[in-house]
């Protein structure tokens, strides 16, 4: 017997689905950061920071946008919030803030998580990797979303015995997500739910968070989670300005030209229907007009002896091609042929 040959197309074929499968999946761990708690200063919705703002407004300290380059950290700072997932600056920018915090600042710092392949969630910054670095802190661990989860899980928090901060705390939660210091600091909550520390740096502090869930404006109208954010900041931080530091560059200016056409087919929704589409056509161009599967031969039928056997089986054939009435065409033709040649007519 011969081997059957194999067919290339259909391996070729399966190889570019396959490829396109793993672009998706990787182009879709790029855009994960959009679905991370950001806590943006004047974002009002439940993973935004409004809330946080009107609440150290409220407590005394005055909230400030910080989205030019940091050429010298302000007079009035006091307390400074690095929340957002999509935050960069310069490493210098990063020295700054940590001589800052040495002089007495008080920062709270999120990490931010990674994905499958090693890969860190939003946009690559020098001055926080230059933090993570030097702060010995360690990337927190990317946590899937549960299906059909609308927003994140708030995981109960172990708090470690801190009197100043536990005062009026009887239960907190927050994100589940956890990150480990490789330098003496304190232990604010550990497993097993999510982690938080607080690194002692010169005269300051740095508070570093998993990411930013516990300070959304969802996390913060949870029992506690308010009175445990307020006694940390009032705990360690003199009266004066806090800043949401939302600063998105590098140290090669970013590209700010318009959206083109191209951009806007790479952000999801549009780029899954587009990949939809691809693989779709690959399957079209693949197998359009290749029998698939074995023949099946028409089951065996006798000889017609019958005419009414015949007239069935035309009618049937005159009604499957959606010609119903060429028998009775065909029938009243022939019929005025032959009285026409009887008659002598033409």
């Amino acid at each position: 017997m011969k081997k059957k040959r194999k067919d290339l197309t259909r391996i070729w074929v399966g190889l570019l689905i396959l490829g396109a499968l793993f672009l998706a999946l990787m182009n879709n761990g790029a855009n994960q950061s959009g679905k991370l708690p950001r806590a943006a200063y004047n974002d009002g919705t439940p993973l935004g920071g409004k809330g946080l703002h009107l609440m150290l407004d409220q407590l005394g300290y005055p909230t400030k946008r910080q989205i030019s380059p940091l050429k010298q950290v302000p007079s009035d700072a006091k307390l400074w919030l690095i929340l957002d997932p999509e935050t960069r600056f310069t490493t210098a920018e990063a020295k700054q803030l940590l001589a800052w915090v040495r002089e007495g600042g008080v920062l709270l710092f999120c990490v931010r998580p990674t994905f499958s392949f090693g890969s860190s969630s939003g946009p690559s910054s020098e001055g926080i990797e230059w933090l993570h670095t030097n702060l010995n802190v360690s990337r927190s661990s990317m946590l899937l979303p549960t299906t059909g989860e609308l927003l994140p899980a708030l995981s109960t928090l172990q708090l470690d015995t801190v009197s100043n901060y536990r005062t009026g705390v009887k239960k907190a939660s927050g994100s589940s997500r956890t990150f480990t210091v490789t330098r003496p600091h304190l232990q604010v909550a550990g497993a097993p739910g999510g982690n938080l520390a607080r690194i002692a740096v010169g005269k300051g502090h740095v508070f570093v968070l998993p990411d930013a869930l516990l300070v959304t404006n969802y996390a913060l109208s949870k029992d506690n989670n308010a009175t445990l954010v307020t006694n940390m900041v009032r705990a360690h931080a003199a009266k004066g300005a806090a800043y949401f530091d939302e600063r998105n560059h590098g140290e090669v200016a970013r590209n700010v030209e318009s959206d083109s056409l191209l951009s806007y087919l790479k952000k999801p929704p549009i780029s899954y229907a587009i990949w939809q589409l691809f693989v779709a056509g690959l399957l079209f161009w693949a197998f359009a007009g290749r029998r698939l599967g074995v023949p099946v031969a028409l089951p065996g039928s006798g000889p017609v002896t019958r005419a009414s056997q015949f007239a069935a089986a035309m009618g049937a054939l005159f009604s499957k091609s959606n010609r119903p009435k060429a028998a009775a065409t065909l029938i009243g033709t022939r019929f005025r042929r032959r009285l026409a040649q009887r008659l002598g007519l033409s």
